[in-house]
């Protein structure tokens, strides 16, 4: 394989915890002394725990055995594991990175190495630049029959599940409308984290990121530039305009290749922009809707909308999501599926939707069985 930098190599095997006294298997101790070869000699930026495991296999001879750090290439790219990445810093120096990378570096990955006409597909984004005194245009009722419930599920559960049924969903990146992604190459809490590290995102919405936003800004670190070529910048979208979004046709769920679409669109951050105010949150959902409708789409999946690290007020935007979808939108899709879990959100969202059971979504879509009543208090 090309040495070149941003190298992915295989590392670690996810069976064995870092934390355990478990020694590796013969056919991995070479590894285990290379990551301890390059944590002490190359100061290597390996999470504590990682550290201390791969310090428990350090062999001085081994270490005198290896003629250079570049040594290390052939000894870890054979080996099954996760992934962790290895940046060519010149001058025969490795850094490996920390282990907080697998699951996001592996999709990007992944992602980079799909067929061409594939990756081109997934690349495509359309950015709406809606505003308060220029919001969405306002559209007619339609006249499907709508189930509207919710689902105890994580927003691509819940989208798969729409898409085995065949529909055509789309559904709601809860957004970060300054930084694309939020902070997903460094943190792990946010809905659209979750969903860039597990999905082909990433592919659509990176190019289009500031033009300030890239290698070492924030906290992303200097690993994140290696990609440049492979994906260069394309027109920026951010930061969003007050009411608008971007929407990506073609997303390609990681762990089961069904295929949705997605809104990225961005709450008000009341926490650092309070107060909260009624009227935009309004004007923004209209924009996830009305992005639903201008582009075919049957079928809905959203949430609890801002209501985390943002702040947004659960009963009302609830209750927003409720009044659009019985009034200007109503009749336009054949499920509107909350995705939600059993959090401080939850109780909120069941005073305006019935709890759904995935397993009789296909019958209640035919109109054979009645939608349930509203989940009890």
């Amino acid at each position: 394989m090309e040495e070149r930098r941003g190298m992915v190599v295989n590392t670690y095997p996810g069976r064995y915890s870092p934390t355990s006294d478990r020694p590796a298997p013969p056919h991995q101790q070479g590894m285990m002394r290379a990551f301890a070869a390059a944590s002490l000699k190359d100061c290597a930026v390996l999470g504590p725990e990682i550290r201390r495991y791969f310090q428990k296999s350090f062999d001085r001879e081994f270490l005198a055995s290896v003629a250079s750090r570049r040594d290390l290439w052939r000894i870890l790219l054979p080996l099954p594991g996760i992934f962790a990445f290895v940046a060519d810093r010149g001058d025969n120096e490795l850094m490996i990175m920390n282990d907080r990378g697998p699951a996001w570096h592996e999709t990007i990955c992944n992602l980079l190495s799909l067929p061409v006409e594939e990756r081109e597909r997934c690349e495509i984004a359309s950015s709406y630049t809606f505003t308060m005194a220029c919001p969405a245009p306002s559209s007619p009722p339609g006249t499907l029959p709508t189930l509207q419930g919710i689902m105890e599920a994580s927003t691509l559960d819940a989208a798969k599940v729409a898409a085995d049924l065949g529909l055509r969903a789309l559904i709601l990146n809860f957004a970060h409308g300054y930084n694309c992604g939020g902070g997903f190459e460094h943190a792990s809490g946010s809905q659209e984290e979750a969903i860039f590290r597990s999905s082909s995102l990433f592919l659509s919405l990176w190019p289009h990121r500031r033009k300030d936003d890239g290698p070492g800004v924030l906290k992303r670190g200097t690993w994140i530039g290696d990609f440049d070529e492979l994906l260069p910048r394309k027109e920026p979208f951010y930061e969003h305009t007050e009411c608008g979004g971007i929407y990506s046709p073609y997303v390609r769920l990681m762990a089961s290749d069904a295929e949705v679409a997605v809104a990225t669109v961005a709450a008000q951050d009341v926490t650092r922009s309070p107060p909260f105010r009624r009227e935009l949150l309004r004007e923004k959902i209209r924009t996830v809707l009305w992005m639903a409708r201008e582009n075919g789409h049957d079928a809905v999946v959203l949430g609890a909308f801002g209501c985390g690290y943002f702040s947004n007020p659960a009963e009302v935007v609830a209750e927003t999501f409720q009044q659009l979808l019985a009034t200007e939108f109503s009749g336009v899709f054949r499920l509107a599926l909350f995705a939600l879990l059993r959090d401080r959100n939850f109780p909120a969202f069941t005073k305006y939707f019935p709890l759904l059971d995935a397993k009789r979504l296909p019958s209640l879509l035919e109109g054979h069985t009645p939608a349930p009543k509203p989940y009890p208090e």
